[in-house]
């Protein structure tokens, strides 16, 4: 084969693989941003939060637009709980007041089961740039809750 031929057929493969990473890029992205609990909602809150969400029974989440703010709840499938816990750096809540209640205050109405199960509450919370979200789990019930701060 001629050495332009083969040049050619570099330059394309280079660029057409560049193309399909750009697509992938702006996909991701599109999901990272996307705030409605319609479409990716799982992906999105993985994403936002670095917390894997493993098979769900079932699930609830809302967006609410003025306050910038989703919260989402799922019933998880049977898991590895201690895997789950240390996987995802969960950490052992020692009092209901490690909840910063003023911004997670979406949460309220869930407290009473969160205080009930105390010593099978974990929780983890990340400040990131475009973010805040707290993540609470449940290790007795298998519930999980999720509430994010967009910042913008």
């Amino acid at each position: 084969m001629d050495k332009r031929i083969k040049r050619l057929m570099v330059f394309l493969s280079i660029a057409v693989l560049g193309i399909l990473f750009l697509i992938l890029l702006s996909f991701v992205n599109t999901i990272r941003k996307e705030r409605n609990c319609e479409f990716a909602n799982i992906d999105n809150i993985e994403i936002n939060t670095g917390i894997d969400i493993p098979e769900i029974i079932t699930s609830d989440c809302n967006y609410d637009e003025d306050f910038n703010l989703k919260y989402a709840y799922f019933k998880l499938k049977e898991l590895d709980k201690t895997d789950y816990i240390l996987k995802n750096e969960f950490e052992k809540f020692q009092t209901i007041s490690q909840l910063n209640i003023g911004k997670d205050s979406i949460l309220l109405d869930k407290i009473n089961t969160i205080e009930a199960n105390l010593e099978h509450s974990h929780f983890v919370s990340n400040h990131r740039s475009d973010n805040n979200n707290v993540v609470v789990f449940n290790s007795k019930t298998n519930e999980l809750w999720v509430v994010i701060h967009f910042k913008d």
